[in-house]
């Protein structure tokens, strides 16, 4: 062999040495790819941190998400300084890759793969709530199908002030009112109406109002942006001093985001506004009269 062709030779494998380098570094899998190397994280609730799925991949015997195979799983450890609800928040973490990435979540304790117990998933689900006791480590498995960098979130559940029936929201008296709300980190109460979701769905806030004089009003929740989960929703009007007496005097539609009806003077109500199927969602409660044609009763026909 020449001296010139041994020069070809060794160029040639040197290029395709650095080729192969470059390539091994841009599929190199985060270090948190495995659960035997999970990220431990710490500190002041809520605690963020920032992650990536890039190169990530499925360990042999890790565990499915809610009947998902894991695709670009990375995991995390954290030892709970609380007892109480948890949410893995994952709602605005700035997710890099395909906008609209299936995105699934494992909460697990246990020391290995093969002994995992499962807390909590969420698929499809940008919030998943799991109760934690004070001391116990638990496992975070976070896959998106598809790679990019995001932040991590996890925080204490935060009721709204309105979540339960005595601390409804006082709607003024004079109309028309409107009230920006939300039903994020709400849930259900013991005694409340079957109709607003039931204790693993409910997701409810209340509002209360007195009709100062005998009339008709438009109760409506038409501006609404969807959190996380279904729209799926129950806007219900009751008369009631306690939800054990709660009386059900007007409900919005199925397709619809709006009802009118008869109040009378003085009386007092309360508007029940839930995420059915675990929704959560911000909107706006409008309450205006809406009074009735001259010919609504029979008795008025023209």
């Amino acid at each position: 062999m020449t001296l010139s062709s041994r020069f070809v030779v060794l160029v040639s494998i040197a290029v395709s040495a650095l080729l192969i380098a470059g390539s091994s570094q841009a599929t190199a899998a985060p270090a948190n790819d495995n659960f035997a190397a999970r990220q431990t994280i710490s500190g002041p609730l809520p605690i963020t941190v920032a992650a990536s799925n890039i190169g990530a991949t499925a360990e042999l015997g890790e565990p499915q998400i809610g009947g998902n195979d894991p695709r670009n799983s990375i995991w995390f450890s954290w030892t709970s300084t609380v007892t109480g609800t948890m949410v893995v928040d994952m709602c605005e973490d700035g997710f890099t890759g395909y906008e609209f990435a299936f995105l699934a979540i494992g909460v697990r304790t246990g020391a290995t793969l093969g002994t995992l117990m499962t807390s909590a998933t969420g698929t499809g689900q940008c919030l998943v709530r799991f109760q934690a006791t004070l001391g116990t480590v638990y496992h975070f498995q976070v896959d998106y199908h598809e790679e990019g960098n995001f932040n991590f979130k996890l925080r204490n559940l935060n009721p709204p002030a309105n979540d339960n029936f005595a601390g409804a929201t006082t709607i003024p008296s004079t109309l028309p009112a409107s009230i920006n709300s939300s039903t994020v980190d709400s849930g259900w109460e013991a005694g409340e109406p079957a109709t607003l979701g039931g204790m693993s769905q409910s997701r409810s806030v209340w509002f209360s109002w007195t009709a100062p004089s005998l009339g008709r009003i438009r109760l409506s929740v038409c501006s609404l942006t969807s959190v996380d989960g279904a729209t799926n929703k129950a806007i219900v009007a009751y008369t009631g001093a306690t939800l054990a007496t709660l009386t059900e005097v007007a409900k919005v539609g199925v397709n619809q985001c709006s009802v009118d009806f008869k109040v009378e003077a003085g009386q007092n109500y309360k508007f029940a506004v839930s995420g059915v199927v675990q929704g959560e969602f911000n909107f706006t409660l409008d309450l205006k009269d809406a009074p009735a044609p001259p010919t609504d009763d029979f008795v008025n026909a023209q």
